[in-house]
Formats: structure tokens, C-alpha cells, sequence
């Protein structure tokens, strides 16, 4: 019966705040791990569109060089036929 009285005017004098100084380090403890959790998903987010960008800068520069070659074909078929048409308006091209 004493540990309890004991026990009761401890917690009467002292352990209430404990109580609070607990419950403030068990919500700071939360919310570091809340914005670490969230940094690390930031960081997850960042690398993935850095990844993306990079293979779309890179997807862009392939493209880029397809247009440049088709455009040399165009331009070169576009002289085969002009010469092709010459050619046939030329007297004895037949």
C-alpha cells in the first residue's frame, strides 16, 4: 500500500511532466522521421525525373538526327526527279 501511495504522489509531482516531455520527443522522433520519409521520396522523385529527362534529351537528339538524314533524302530525290525530268526533255534523251 506505501509503493502506491508512493507511486501516486510521484506521479502527482513529477511524472505528469515526464508524461509531456515524453509525449513531445515521441512527436518530434514522428516528425523527424515524417520529413526524412518525405526527403527520401523527394529524392526518389528527383532521380527518376532526372533519369527521364536525360532519355528524353537523348530520345530528342536520335530524333533530331532522323529528321536531318530524312531531309537529305527528300532533297536528293528531289534532284533525282528534277534531273530525271531534264533528262527526258533533253532532244535524243529517249
Amino acid at each position: 500500500m506505501m509503493k502506491f501511495k508512493r507511486l501516486t504522489t510521484e506521479v502527482g509531482e513529477g511524472s505528469l511532466q515526464m508524461f509531456s516531455d515524453e509525449m513531445f520527443v515521441e512527436v518530434f522522433e514522428l516528425n523527424i522521421m515524417v520529413v526524412f520519409v518525405v526527403m527520401e521520396m523527394v529524392k526518389e522523385n528527383d532521380a527518376t525525373l532526372t533519369r527521364k529527362l536525360k532519355e528524353s534529351k537523348e530520345h530528342c537528339k536520335e530524333s533530331d538526327t532522323n529528321v536531318q538524314l530524312l531531309k537529305a533524302q527528300v532533297h536528293r530525290a528531289v534532284l533525282d526527279a528534277h534531273n530525271g525530268v531534264i533528262s527526258t526533255m533533253k532532244p535524243g534523251a529517249n
